[in-house]
């Protein structure tokens, strides 16, 4: 059965009333959007590590025999942090939920540099239209930026 999800249309009155109230500067924007999103590879039981090469940042999640998961974390070599929800040191917050099942199952989470990229347009509803047109998530993430030098304004969309 498909799940039916419901874009927010964002009207050109209700976007130039928030453009004029929040003016943000592109440093300010592209710092705070940083954080890292995460690929997630299941592996079978039985391919102990040997089922791809993850970079630094990495964790492991291994569903031991007796029904624990055990986690690592890849700075150069797997590194033990210990057992899911008691590790060493705490996990980010940012982890997608991981679901292993049967022993010998595991899961790696591996960071993804989250790459933003701006688009200028001449008009707010120029804007209005380009933030419509991109999938739900993305707009929830989206921010418009203005710059002006009193004879031009410009608009600006930052999406990743």
């Amino acid at each position: 059965m498909a799940k039916n999800t419901i874009a927010p249309v964002i009207s050109t009155r209700r976007l130039k009333q928030t453009i004029s109230v929040s003016i943000l500067t592109l440093g300010v924007l592209l710092a705070s959007g940083a954080s890292a999103d995460w690929a997630v590879t299941y592996c079978a039981p039985g391919q102990g590590l040997n089922c791809g090469f993850f970079p630094d940042g990495s964790y492991l999640f291994l569903l031991s025999s007796d029904g624990i998961v055990q986690t690592y974390y890849h700075q150069t070599n797997w590194i033990y942090q210990g057992p899911y929800g008691a590790t060493t040191t705490p996990l980010p917050s940012s982890l997608p939920t991981i679901t292993l099942s049967g022993a010998g199952a595991q899961a790696i989470a591996a960071p993804v540099s989250a790459t933003w990229r701006v688009t200028w347009y001449g008009t707010a509803d120029d804007v209005a239209a380009a933030l419509n047109a991109l999938a739900s998530d993305a707009q929830t993430r989206a921010k418009v930026i203005v710059t002006g030098n009193g004879k031009r304004t410009q608009f600006g969309l930052v999406h990743p």
